[in-house]
């Protein structure tokens, strides 16, 4: 647990290094001029739409970002060699991201409570953050494994958001009527995300709750199984061996 406290402290110092915490801080600032500028009185709704952008694809794209980063330094190739675990290199990016993500989501509340007065429920708020960033984080690795070079992985995340994203959001503002694309929409993780995170400003059937939560625990479970082992090919790969 020592260890992985100062991998992820590690983590973090390299994404501002790299310049990626200003890079988020910029897309919050953002993301708050968006919340003031549209002036709409439905702010909790509005805090939700905006934090789920942020989530779905930041996180995803925040992993990727410092992957390159770390290809273009060689690190990729001291990990074959390195003392970490593969286990733990993973785990300390996803804990980076949630810092990110959380960082995020204070600016978010504060400007939502202090200056336009929105209620909402905390916890629920920053637990759906809180999975929605891990859950996102393990898609990031997915989209870099796939991806050869940076374009690459922003013309996946482009794919992964027109695929995942955007009918999700559709749905929600009533702009696809149909009981039968919602009920399909139960097997995009964004909707589940999106469900845990509603349930902020709104109450959701039980049942919404329950499926969503079960489905990322597994989800989660699965995600991280499945970039354990395909870590060692791309290490492989990405270093030239």
């Amino acid at each position: 647990m020592n260890n992985l406290k100062h991998l992820i402290t590690g983590e973090v110092v390299r994404m501002q290094k790299y310049n990626i915490l200003a890079a988020s801080l910029v897309v919050a600032f953002i993301w708050i001029g968006v919340l003031h500028i549209t002036a709409i009185e439905e702010i909790g709704l509005m805090l939700v739409v905006v934090l789920f952008f942020d989530v779905t694809a930041m996180a995803s794209l925040l992993v990727g970002v410092s992957i390159f980063f770390e290809k273009q330094e060689s690190t990729i190739k001291t990990l074959l060699i390195s003392p970490i675990s593969k286990e733990e290199y993973i785990t300390s990016k996803i804990g980076a991201n949630l810092v990110s993500g959380f960082f995020t989501l204070l600016l978010l509340l504060s400007y939502a409570y202090f200056v336009r007065d929105a209620q909402f429920q905390l916890l629920y708020l920053a637990g759906a953050v809180g999975i929605g960033v891990v859950v996102n984080s393990m898609i990031g690795f997915l989209l870099t494994y796939r991806s050869r070079d940076f374009t690459g992985l922003l013309m996946n995340l482009i794919g992964f958001n027109i695929l995942l994203l955007f009918p999700v959001i559709f749905e929600l503002f009533g702009l696809i009527q149909s009981d039968l694309f919602s009920k399909a929409l139960y097997v995009l993780p964004t909707k589940a995300i999106l469900t845990l995170m509603l349930a902020a400003v709104n109450t959701p059937e039980p049942w919404e709750i329950y499926l969503s939560l079960g489905y990322m625990l597994i989800l989660s479970v699965v995600l991280f199984r499945i970039i354990v082992t395909r870590f060692d090919e791309f290490s492989i790969r990405e270093s030239g061996v």
